[in-house]
Parts: C-alpha cells; structure tokens; sequence
C-alpha cells in the first residue's frame, strides 16, 4: 500500500503547489505524470528483521520543481515548465508532509481499499493497451485494474488475464 498511498500524497503536494488537478496521474508502480510527462517519482526501502517486524522503512521522492532529465526514457518534464510558476522546495516539502500525513492516517483508519479506489480514479493508461516490461519480458497488453495487494492486473491479447509485481510501463505504439 506504501508507494501508492505516497504516490497520491505527491499527488496532493502537486495540486496544493499549483499543479491543475486533472493533470496529474499516478503510473504503475512508483511515478507521478503532469500533462503525461513524468514530474516525480517514489522508491522504496525496507528491512524485515529476524523477528519479522519492520526494522526500518526508507522513502525517498524525486520531484522535478524547476529541472528535468532531458535523455529519460520515459518523457520528462518539471513543475516550473508544465504550470509556468516557481515554487520554493521548502513550501513544496510541506505539502507534501501534510498530504502524506492526510493519507497515512486514512490508511490506518481505513485499510488500503480506498488508496486503492483513488489510485485507480487517477491512474495513467487503465483500460489502454500500454507497452510493460519486467525483468523477463517487454509485452504489450491493456491495463485492467489493480489488485488488493498492489498488483497490476493486465489483460493480454489472447484474453488471459496476469498480474504484476514489478516492472516499468511505457505507451504502446497505439497508445497516448
């Protein structure tokens, strides 16, 4: 649930910076688009000790507020450049912090089905054939859904159904 529920925090910040809120969509698994280009991205860490609790978790979230890679593979852009405004990181930051609050207290409130249900409703490409790639296989196929547990519930071309744990999605050559 974690880097859905922090892709939907950054969501937040954006829209609180001054972002248009029908821009800004969340990718499978980790990234944040404005205007389909990506703006900001989420990684993250954790360890599990020998006991099977959580010994620590590490968040880290890159956004392009003013500068963006130009050589990407995915097409690139910055805040400063999509909404023609300067915002300074530390302003950014605390919307961020507050949105991220916002969501990690629904979380716990309310368990992951409705970070899920938002995820969707802003998701980028559902119902669209996307081109995935995973460590195994570059494959093109329409995303479906999400599942309970994060998965990405795609629909390939012969009709079967598969679900994805890791992996990067592109546009297909018949996609936007």
């Amino acid at each position: 649930a974690l880097p859905f529920l922090v892709a939907l925090a950054v969501r937040q910040a954006l829209i609180k910076s001054g972002a248009t809120e029908d821009k800004i969509l969340c990718k499978w698994p980790n990234d944040i688009l404005l205007n389909k280009k990506k703006v900001a991205g989420v990684l993250i860490e954790s360890s599990i000790g020998t006991d099977g609790y959580i010994d620590y978790i590490i968040i880290g979230i890159g956004t392009n507020l003013t500068l963006y890679p130009l050589d990407s593979e995915f097409p690139a852009t910055s805040f400063a450049k999509e909404t023609r405004h300067f915002i300074e990181p530390e302003d950014y930051f605390m919307h961020l912090a507050d949105a991220f609050n916002v969501q990690w207290h629904a979380w716990l409130q309310f368990g992951f089905e409705p970070i899920r249900q938002d995820w969707l409703r802003y998701s980028w490409g559902l119902g669209e054939k996307r081109r995935i790639r995973t460590s195994t296989q570059d494959i093109v196929a329409r995303l479906v859904s999400l599942d309970k547990d994060g998965a990405l519930i795609i629909k390939l071309d012969d009709g079967s159904e598969s679900r994805l744990y890791a992996g990067d999605v592109f546009p297909s050559d018949t996609s936007g």
